[in-house]
């Protein structure tokens, strides 16, 4: 048997030293956000919609995903045919800012992990199958900006609480099955309020006197309720104000000059 040289051994061991961390680099090619994403579908059961999602892909590339700075801040998930519960890991996604999730088949009560995703601004689970009260500490997602939980299956009254969500510029929570609810007086601190809709929302009671207080707001729907006594003549005090739905209601008296 022949012997190798010490210059022969020298080589090899320099060609192994040189070739092992490329071995190694091989073996991680998705970042910590795209990994997060890649898990998301599978806890979606890998929908036919987003199978372009994949590791041999930029996902900022992909066109559900909005990234800012290289780091992902809004992902846009309408009719994807989405079964499964939204996973508490989403807010992994520590820069998440808008979650567009409408028109799928998710469902269950109301996504309470979401808490967690300090930055989001933007909520859109509308046109899902979520059931349950709307809970109560719902103002915890403090940043939210745009909240819509139209058509779905919530139950109960509706909380206060939201009124303490200060950011709010939309607000539509339109065909739920809520318990026959007053408008909360609360909702009235909601400076920046711009899209009030809450038709079909089992809404009984009077409208608000203090609904003057919103003069950003552009949009009034509360059509399709029981609400009954008359329309505070303060609504058509509001500068803003160029969308106006009150019918399918009880109201009384005459609309103001």
């Amino acid at each position: 048997m022949s012997k190798t040289s010490p210059a022969s051994l020298q080589m090899i061991l320099s060609l192994l030293i040189f070739t092992l961390p490329f071995h190694g680099n091989s073996q991680t090619t998705t970042d910590p956000e795209q990994a997060i994403l890649l898990k998301l579908k599978q806890h979606w059961s890998n929908p036919p919609s987003i199978k372009h999602w994949n590791s041999t892909s930029t996902h900022c590339t992909w066109p559900e995903i909005t990234c800012s700075g290289g780091s992902v801040t809004g992902l846009s998930l309408r009719d994807k045919n989405l079964t499964e519960t939204i996973p508490p890991f989403i807010c992994d996604l520590q820069n998440l800012t808008l979650l567009h999730l409408q028109n799928n088949n998710i469902s269950g009560p109301f996504p309470t992990v979401l808490y967690n995703c300090s930055k989001l601004q933007k909520l859109d689970l509308s046109s899902n199958k979520f059931v349950g009260p709307i809970p109560g500490d719902i103002h915890r997602l403090s940043s939210l900006q745009d909240l819509n939980l139209a058509y779905n299956k919530f139950t109960g009254h509706i909380p206060a609480s939201i009124g303490q969500l200060s950011e709010l510029g939309t607000l539509q929570m339109a065909y739920n099955e809520f318990a026959p609810s007053i408008i909360p007086s609360t909702f009235m601190q909601l400076k920046k309020l711009k899209i009030l809709w809450m038709s079909m929302a089992n809404l009984v009671g009077e409208i608000p006197e203090t609904i003057e207080n919103l003069t950003v707001l552009e949009l009034l729907d509360l059509s399709a309720n029981q609400l009954s006594g008359n329309i505070p003549s303060g609504v058509f005090l509001l500068k803003n104000l160029t969308i106006l739905h009150l019918h399918r209601n009880q109201l009384l008296g005459v609309i103001p000059r």
